[in-house]
Formats: structure tokens, C-alpha cells, sequence
């Protein structure tokens, strides 16, 4: 009897088995283990196991959750392979004809772009800029992979070089079409200047030795200092308590400075003089415009040469 009733279970359990394993391979048909086959082949960097697969025939535009890489909810292979640094593993999957560059991630939108150089790997940047990769491509929180060049800035760890890489990186965005001031928050309609202007908590050394490099290379490559925002605010007004404020201001003014330098050399060709006619009194216009932003940038008007506070010519 306990024998009967020992074989019923075992029978029952062997049904329930094969039920489940019914089951799982409805959900996991042979077309999606190739997709998690290959996801595996990515992370372990199986460069010859993903070349014997067909690759040239596979649908590689498709978004596959992947637990071992915290990305983002399901990504494809290829942003898998930028982010981890795969560059041969990327121009592998390229032969692909029909792959999408520029698909997003599920749910934040990160493009293959974004993954590359948010873990900054220029070569693998490079390639996907010359294969048609969309520099400006927004992601569902504004964010740019011009903007997701500077990431490896926050790592504690290889500074300097994390800090030469970023740089890099941003330089061949830039080059490559990349919108420096590209609105990054729409609800508030901030620059990426705007979002490291507008930092109000407290920053520890590294933290404020970071925020200023950003916002030095972003000045100094001709982001707009005049954009306002959403709510009409200037680039100073978000200053305004910032821990770090009179040191990006004077970053400012110098770099208004040099810029009306450099454009007076071209002024020189086409206004010698002043309109003056008495000798030695002879100025060029170059020269007065930069008086005259040198003295705004101060917060000094030049009908009056009282000091009163930065923000007052607002």
C-alpha cells in the first residue's frame, strides 16, 4: 500500500517535471535561448563561440534582460558589448548589416553610444560615430552620451586619467556634431552647464575638484554662459549657492575675456580706430567691448565703479 502510494507520487511529480518543463520551453523558445546564448557569449567575452554563430542572419535588435550587468532593465548585445568594452566583440556584431546603432535600452533609452562612453571606451566610441551612431540621441531623462562622458570623473579611484579619458571622449563628440548645449533637463530647461552651475549641496574636495573640471572644459569650449531657463534663470542666478561660486565666476570672466581677445584680432582688420579724430586717444572697439564685459562679469556698470553684488546687473 505505501508502495502504491510512494509510485502515485513519484508519477505525480514526474508529470508536474515535464509540466514545467512544457512550460519553460514555450517561454524560452529556440530563437530566444540563441538570443540569452549570445547575451552569455557577450559577458564572458567569447569572441570565437559569438564568430561560429550566424551572425549575418540573426535578429540582433532585440532587448534581453540581463541580470549580471545592471544597466537598465533588458538591453541587446550590442550595448552589452559597449558597455563591457568588447570592441572587437562590437565590430563583430556590426557585420550585421541590418543591426540598429542606435537602439535604446528598456526603460531609460541608453543607445550603445551612451554605454561606451559612460564606461569610457574611446575606440569603441569612435567606431560606433563613424558607423552612423546619433551623438545627440537623448535618453528618457534628457541625457546625451556627450553627457554621459564625463561619468568616469565620479569614480574615486585613476583621477587623472579617468579625467584625461572624459575629456577625450567629450572631444570627439564634440567634433562629431555633438550639441554642447544641448537641454539635458527639460523641466527645468538646464544645459549641461546649468545642471553643474546649479549644484546646491555640499560638495566634499574631490566632489568640488570634479564639478569645477566639468564646468571649465564646458566654458572653454563655447557653451553658452546667456541661455536662461525654463523659469527665465541665468547661469549666475544658479550660482547663487553654489559652494564653489566665486571660482566658477572667475572662470567666466576669464574665458570672456580671452574669447573678446581673440575676436579683436579680427576686428583689427576691419576697425582700425576709434571714430575719435585727436591723436593718442585712438581705441579700438575690441577693446572696449572687452572693458565692458570684463566689468559685467564683476558686477560693475562703467557709468560707476562702486563694487555691489555679483548678481546685481540681473
Amino acid at each position: 500500500m505505501a508502495n502504491e502510494k510512494m509510485s502515485t507520487s513519484e508519477s505525480k511529480d514526474k508529470k508536474g517535471e515535464n509540466t514545467s518543463q512544457q512550460q519553460k520551453s514555450a517561454v524560452l523558445p529556440q530563437e530566444i535561448n540563441k538570443n540569452l546564448l549570445l547575451m552569455n557569449y557577450v559577458y564572458d567575452n567569447s569572441l570565437e563561440q559569438i564568430r561560429k554563430m550566424d551572425l549575418k542572419q540573426m535578429n540582433l535588435n532585440y532587448l534581453e534582460e540581463f541580470k549580471h550587468i545592471p544597466l537598465d532593465n533588458r538591453i541587446s548585445p550590442l550595448i552589452l558589448a559597449c558597455y563591457l568594452g568588447r570592441c572587437e566583440i562590437v565590430k563583430t556584431l556590426c557585420i550585421n548589416t541590418s543591426i540598429n546603432i542606435d537602439l535604446c535600452s528598456d526603460d531609460i533609452g541608453f543607445t550603445a553610444l551612451s554605454a561606451a562612453c559612460m564606461s569610457g571606451f574611446y575606440e569603441i566610441a569612435e567606431f560606433l560615430i563613424k558607423r552612423g551612431a546619433n551623438v545627440n540621441k537623448k535618453n528618457s531623462l534628457g541625457q546625451t552620451p556627450f553627457y554621459h562622458c564625463f561619468a568616469r570623473l565620479e569614480e574615486e579611484s585613476n583621477y587623472f586619467e579617468n579625467k584625461r579619458l572624459c575629456l577625450k571622449l567629450a572631444d570627439l563628440l564634440l567634433d562629431n556634431g555633438a550639441n554642447i548645449d544641448e537641454v539635458i533637463n527639460e523641466k527645468k530647461g538646464y544645459t549641461m552647464l546649468m545642471v553643474f552651475c546649479s549644484v546646491k549641496v555640499k560638495l566634499n574636495p574631490r566632489e568640488m575638484e570634479v564639478n569645477k573640471s566639468c564646468i571649465k572644459y564646458l566654458i572653454e569650449n563655447g557653451a553658452n554662459q546667456a541661455k536662461l531657463s525654463k523659469k527665465g534663470k541665468s547661469i549666475f542666478q544658479l550660482l547663487e549657492k553654489h559652494q564653489n561660486q566665486e571660482q566658477i565666476i572667475s572662470l567666466m570672466k576669464n574665458s570672456t575675456v580671452k574669447r573678446l581677445k581673440s575676436e579683436s584680432d579680427l576686428d583689427k582688420q576691419q576697425i582700425s580706430t576709434d571714430t575719435t579724430s585727436k591723436e593718442g586717444t585712438k581705441k579700438s572697439y575690441a577693446k572696449v567691448k572687452i572693458e565692458e564685459e570684463a566689468c559685467k562679469m564683476e558686477g560693475i556698470t562703467r557709468e560707476s565703479s562702486t563694487c555691489c553684488s555679483i548678481f546685481s546687473f540681473f
